[in-house]
């Protein structure tokens, strides 16, 4: 299954958001919180109790890692050229693996 994927510049939507789909039954363990800063990823994840990717991790290049990270999740290779430089622009991912959210985003 393609997870459903949204960019944000606030982190405070996203929360939002994720608060929402945990209120129609969707699980932490099928959210992902994706973003260039760890700090940033840290804060969301304790807000939210979702789990948060942490590129930071890995032992090869950034583009890298955050490539084979969202291919393993089933994003399309050809959408993940866009979401470094999105995030480069300071916008957060979230990521959902739960058939179930879609039209919720």
């Amino acid at each position: 299954m393609k997870p459903v994927v949204k960019a944000y510049k606030n982190d405070s939507e996203l929360e939002v958001n994720v608060a929402a789909l945990q209120d129609k039954g969707i699980g932490n363990q099928d959210i992902y919180v994706l973003s260039l800063d760890k700090s940033r990823t840290d804060k969301i994840v304790e807000d939210t109790s979702i789990l948060g990717i942490d590129i930071k991790k890995e032992n090869d290049s950034e583009r890298d890692a955050l490539k084979r990270k969202l291919i393993g999740l089933g994003v399309d290779e050809g959408e993940i050229a866009s979401f470094k430089s999105d995030m480069d622009d300071g916008k957060v991912y979230l990521i959902v693996t739960d058939s179930r959210v879609r039209g919720l985003l």
